[in-house]
C-alpha cells in the first residue's frame, strides 16, 4: 500500500508539472506568464518582516529543525 501511495502521489506530482508547462504553453511562454502576474505576487516574503518585532526566520526554523527532530526522535528504533 506504501508504494501505491508513492506512485499516486508521484504520478499527481508529474501530472500537475504537466498541465503547468501547457498552461505556459497556451499563455504564450513563462515570459508572458510572469509580465502577466501582479507585482505583490512576484515577491512572496515581502512582508516577512512586519511588525519589525516578529522574528518570522527565528519561528520558520524552530518549527522545522524543531519538527524535525522531534519526529525523528520519536520515530527512531531506540
Amino acid at each position: 500500500m506504501i508504494f501505491t501511495d508513492l506512485l499516486q502521489g508521484v504520478k499527481l506530482l508529474l501530472s500537475g508539472i504537466l498541465i503547468f508547462i501547457l498552461g505556459l504553453v497556451f499563455l504564450g511562454g513563462w515570459g508572458n506568464f510572469w509580465h502577466s502576474l501582479p507585482i505583490e505576487w512576484k515577491l512572496p516574503l515581502a512582508h516577512f518582516n512586519n511588525p519589525p518585532d516578529f522574528n518570522f526566520i527565528g519561528i520558520f526554523w524552530q518549527d522545522a529543525i524543531g519538527g524535525s527532530v522531534s519526529l525523528l526522535s520519536l520515530t527512531w528504533d531506540w
